[in-house]
C-alpha cells in the first residue's frame, strides 16, 4: 500500500482539559472525599483523554482517512467520491473532536484550520490539519489532480 501523506497531531486542547479536569477532581477528591460521581467523572475524562490525544491524517492508494487516538472514531473516504477540496479557517467555538457544524461533520484536533471536502453525493466533511494546503495539495495529487 502507497501512503501518499499522513501527519499526526496531537489535540492539544482536548488533552488539555481533560488534563486538568482529572487533576482538579482528583485534588477535590483528595482534599474532601469523593464518592462514585466525581470518579466516575475522573475515569470519562481519562477515556476522552486516551481516545482523542492525537487526531492521523493519512492518505493511502485509494482513501483518506482520519481517526483519534487508538483508530477511534474515523472517518474513511473513498478519493473516488470526493468532488473537490478546500483548505479553509472555522471559528474555534466550533469546538475540536468530533462535530457536527454548519458545514457538515468535522474531525479537528487543534487549531482552526481544516480542509473541507465536498462528496459527489454533495455532502461536506472537514478534517483539521496544521497545513490545510499541503493536505489538499496531496488529496488532489492522490486523485490525480492540480490542485487549484
Amino acid at each position: 500500500m502507497v501512503v501518499h501523506y499522513r501527519k499526526t497531531e496531537a489535540c492539544s486542547v482536548i488533552v488539555g482539559a481533560a488534563g486538568a479536569g482529572i487533576i482538579v477532581l482528583g485534588n477535590l477528591m483528595w482534599a474532601y472525599g469523593g464518592g462514585w460521581g466525581p470518579a466516575a467523572v475522573i475515569v470519562l475524562l481519562a477515556a476522552v483523554l486516551a481516545l482523542f490525544s492525537t487526531l492521523t491524517v493519512e492518505i493511502a492508494e485509494d482513501a483518506l482517512k482520519a481517526r483519534f487516538g487508538f483508530g477511534w472514531p474515523k472517518k474513511t473516504i473513498p478519493l473516488r467520491s470526493i468532488r473537490y477540496v478546500r483548505p479553509m479557517e472555522v471559528p474555534w467555538y466550533f469546538g475540536w473532536g468530533v462535530r457536527w457544524i454548519p458545514r457538515g461533520w468535522m474531525f479537528r484536533g487543534t487549531g482552526t484550520a481544516v480542509v473541507e471536502i465536498e462528496l459527489d453525493t454533495g455532502r461536506r466533511f472537514c478534517v483539521g490539519s496544521p497545513e490545510p494546503e499541503a493536505l489538499a495539495e496531496a488529496i488532489d495529487r492522490a486523485r490525480g489532480r492540480d490542485h487549484a
